[in-house]
């Protein structure tokens, strides 16, 4: 495996909740190429608005960034996601994305 040009890539699993007519994230699955020397990234919205916090299983694979809608910094209906450059090895990594006032949690 040439390590330049060798991508290794990342399962995202972010499943849709139950809610067939709540908020949703914009894409269910998301694969993230890894390459050593380019920053590749992705953006996950939810749809039909909301506050929410981002989490996710596997900080050592991806960065999370929450991207916000207010200026104190609290409400975010985005989050962009990149391939950690540390992380060599695929791996699968859970987004979650939970709404401040109901605690409504999607994955």
């Amino acid at each position: 495996m040439e390590t330049k040009k060798a991508a290794v890539f990342l399962s995202l699993f972010c499943l849709l909740g139950c809610a067939c007519d709540g908020a949703k994230i914009n894409t269910p699955r998301v694969l993230l190429p890894w390459f050593e020397d380019l920053y590749v990234s992705f953006t996950f919205e939810i749809i039909e608005g909301g506050c929410y916090t981002w989490s996710l299983s596997r900080d050592d694979i991806i960065d999370l960034e929450p991207l916000y809608d207010d200026a104190i910094g609290h409400c975010s209906r985005a989050a962009r996601v990149s391939v950690s450059k540390s992380c060599v090895p695929p791996g699968s990594v859970i987004i979650l994305a939970e709404e401040v006032n109901s605690g409504e949690v999607k994955h």
